[in-house]
């Protein structure tokens, strides 16, 4: 994996806070969930004087897909103790295909093809430094959205 892709992925774990706190204002103020993917992204890139630069696009980037993550995470496991309460009244698929297998099993294969899907959109810029933006925002959307169909999971 090239060291810029590398990093971008690395910085999914950096911690939070004030940016899944953002993002929750934005999506309680909005019918539109998508719209506030990038708006955190945007406004770091703004108010940086280097922000229009590649290594600055990049770490805006980062800091909103790891906000987005954070609430990913929050979410997931919001919908694992849903599955859980669900599976104990027995009415499950089979042992084996319970509700929370299939939802951990799922989450392990968007974990695997989201970040072979941003190596992918990376690979087509080859060294090019839009590579590193490419993969960024392919990281910061694909999180997004996947946060975004977890939480519509758990609305009536």
């Amino acid at each position: 994996m090239r060291p810029a892709v590398a990093a971008v992925l690395a910085g999914l774990a950096a911690p939070v806070g004030a940016g899944e706190v953002g993002l929750e204002a934005c999506l309680a103020d909005t019918d539109r969930p998508a719209d506030c993917i990038g708006s955190l992204a945007g406004s770091c890139m703004a108010a940086r004087p280097d922000g229009e630069s590649t290594l600055g696009m990049v770490e805006c980037i980062g800091v909103e897909t790891a906000a987005w993550d954070g609430l990913l995470n929050a979410s997931y496991r919001a919908v694992v103790e849903s599955a859980r309460d669900a599976d104990a009244t027995g009415d499950v698929l089979s042992e084996e295909h319970t509700r929370v297998a299939t939802l951990r099993d799922a989450q392990r294969a968007w974990i695997a093809f989201r970040d072979a899907d941003c190596l992918a959109q990376a690979a087509r810029w080859g060294l090019g430094s839009l590579g590193q933006v490419s993969a960024a925002n392919c990281l910061l959307s694909m999180t997004a959205e996947r946060t975004i169909q977890l939480r519509g999971l758990l609305e009536p």
